[in-house]
């Protein structure tokens, strides 16, 4: 192991890989490799464009995690000879022809020598580590100062921050997502209360600023490097604001009463003096709302509605114009009791339906469906039960806190793109929260679980 692996092991980090790529024919692009890249996540990958093919060189040890259905019919697994010879890993390439299939005798001839003189030494750099990691393992836990964490909600995520809304302590905790060093906490919350009254709640980074669910009905605005609350911005209810979303197109912030009754959602300007444009009653909810997010294909924002007009069996998911704060219509999702909402590629929002639907007697699941639509395109039994949900464009996964799966809490993990359940991670005690940044997921912990006996954080890449 050398001196850079050895120091990146001791930091719980993995050395840099990079993307070696040879452009041989005129026309071809980095934009047309990329479009591949995302299905190796932190796999040693190196692309050499020549004939019109896309050559891939894989670790051996990895192509157990990928199947030849996963991806598109024009791409062909082939060998190619190359090993490093301190572990005797042979690779192999994937590799698409724009014209025809790819045919070894053909190509790999003249490709011999850039595979030997730059793959092998590539690879020789990464002696000793493990690059397999295409769904995250569990890290390592990050510990939170104060009180024991036993009560919390929504965690967010961003830009190298991730923050915690910390009932326990009255306060968002804040995290360096790369350093994973904890750097102060934001405080002058409600704190845990039993009447829906508690807070930090909902969070999200907008800018220089975290916007924050509080009780009383409020939402505070807060500037990060000073840590002071710019702005208190009532939505007039007399309960929480629970969850947040930001819609970067119209300036606003999506702000959730879930606890009132009728529930309602208030849309707020993100300029000062942060003033409350409009709101939307949803009187058809009437077992509360949930997650909301912003849709960047739509532009409209999507609300979890775990239960329509009393009828457990029968949940939806909103979709409410942010200009003129209509709802626009009700997408109707059977048996799920939908909470978390997360907004993927290509127009897809991930569905996490609810630990309350568990609890109801429904089969645990998740869902896919198309915004632009409200069609189902993929179904996952292997998890469910979940609160918050979570896409990370990075690894192109999403995540899935699943706090009442069946056989205990887990994180579920979705490729994005291939739409295809990879696996479950076992967390602990009512960890229902999830956010990511830069292919680090963060999952709390809350005080009591048997290896968190404080609470803590605990971090999967």
């Amino acid at each position: 192991m050398n001196r850079t692996e050895h120091k990146a092991e001791r930091n719980g980090t993995e050395p840099k890989t990079s993307l070696l790529m040879k452009s041989l024919t005129p026309g071809n692009t980095r934009k047309e490799l990329d479009s591949h890249h995302f299905l190796f996540n932190r796999i040693v990958t190196i692309g050499c464009i020549a004939n019109e093919s896309i050559v891939y060189l894989i670790p051996a040890n990895c192509t157990n995690e990928f199947a030849e259905d996963d991806f598109p019919s024009n791409l062909l697994l082939r060998s190619v000879g190359a090993k490093s010879r301190a572990r005797g890993e042979f690779l192999r390439d994937l590799s698409r022809s724009n014209s025809r299939p790819f045919h070894r005798s053909s190509f790999i001839s003249p490709l011999m020598t850039i595979i030997q003189r730059s793959v092998v030494a590539a690879i020789s750099l990464l002696i000793g580590v493990s690059v397999c990691a295409k769904t995250p393992q569990p890290e390592e836990t990050l510990a939170i100062p104060g009180a024991p964490l036993a009560s919390f909600d929504i965690g967010y995520a961003s830009h190298g921050l991730y923050a915690l809304a910390d009932r326990s302590n009255a306060s968002i905790d804040l995290f360096d997502t790369h350093t994973l060093r904890y750097t102060g906490r934001l405080t002058g919350f409600s704190g845990a209360k039993a009447t829906d009254m508690g807070g930090p709640n909902g969070i999200v980074i907008v800018g220089k600023q975290i916007w924050a669910g509080d009780g009383n009905s409020d939402v505070k605005v807060i500037d990060i490097a000073s840590k002071k609350t710019l702005a208190t911005v009532s939505t007039g209810g007399s309960k929480r604001v629970d969850e947040l979303a930001y819609d970067p197109q119209d300036q606003l912030i999506a702000a959730a009463n879930n606890a009132d009754d009728p529930p309602f959602v208030s849309l707020i300007s993100t300029h000062a003096p942060y003033e409350v444009k409009a709101k939307l009653v949803l009187p058809q909810a009437t077992d509360g709302i949930e997650q909301p997010v912003w849709e960047p294909t739509t532009k409209k924002l999507f609300l979890a509605v775990p239960v329509l007009d009393g009828h457990k069996e029968d949940g939806g998911i909103a979709v409410i114009d942010p200009r003129s704060a209509k709802l626009e219509r009700m997408i109707h999702v059977s048996r799920c009791m939908p909470a978390g909402l997360a907004a993927g590629p290509d127009g897809q929002i991930l569905v996490g339906c609810s630990n309350d639907a568990v609890e109801a007697g429904f089969a645990a699941k998740s869902l896919l469906i198309d915004s632009r639509t409200g069609a189902e395109t993929a179904s996952f039994d292997q998890v469910g039960g979940s609160d918050e949900v979570w896409y990370d464009a990075a690894s192109g996964r999403y995540g899935l806190a699943a706090v009442a799966n069946p056989g205990g809490p887990v994180i579920g993990f979705i490729d994005a793109h291939s739409k295809r359940w990879l696996r479950n991670v076992p967390t602990g005690k009512a960890a229902h929260s999830i956010a990511a940044d830069g292919n680090a997921f963060f999952a709390p912990i809350a005080a009591g679980d048997a290896h968190c006996a404080n609470g803590c954080v605990k971090v999967l890449r």
